[in-house]
């Protein structure tokens, strides 16, 4: 179990060097779909020390990615997705203070996605769930100060 220091220092790194966000991407050439949304959670530093720590709290993955220019460094990124991030985030909800809308609307993505597999199995997703999807996804963009392209991929 994680200690709650641990959850309310990832919610003030979460708020303030975070990213929930949900990405809109193209579907596997066998789904009906044109495309998927999919629920992540990045926190990006100009040190290790602090994804490596989220890393073993939280799991996920850290990549480090090279300096675009030389008046950059190199930044490493830890990142959950999906049920990972929906179980992060759910766990720091309470701390949060800048994100906590973005958090309620990502897990809510989440929550729906899963609800709706265990109800229906594998067949094609229903019109209703897609619709909210789109809906979700359009919710947290205006909420990050996004735009959000209309057009689908």
């Amino acid at each position: 179990m994680i200690h709650k220091t641990d959850l309310a220092y990832m919610a003030g790194i979460v708020d303030g060097e975070g990213c929930i966000d949900i990405y809109k991407h193209k579907a596997a050439k066998r789904s009906v779909r044109e495309y998927r949304y999919t629920m992540r959670l990045t926190v990006g530093m100009g040190r290790p020390e602090l994804p490596k720590r989220l890393l073993s709290l939280f799991g996920g993955t850290v990549h480090i990615s090279k300096p675009v220019n030389s008046n950059r460094s190199a930044e490493w990124r830890w990142s959950v997705s999906s049920r990972k991030a929906m179980r992060v985030l759910k766990e720091v909800l309470p701390f949060l203070f800048l994100k906590k809308d973005q958090a309620k609307i990502a897990i809510e993505l989440q929550t729906l996605q899963s609800g709706w597999r265990k109800e229906f199995g594998g067949i094609a997703t229903p019109q209703s769930v897609i619709d909210k999807e789109d809906e979700l996804w359009i919710e947290l963009k205006s909420k990050r100060g996004r735009k959000y392209r209309e057009a689908q991929m």
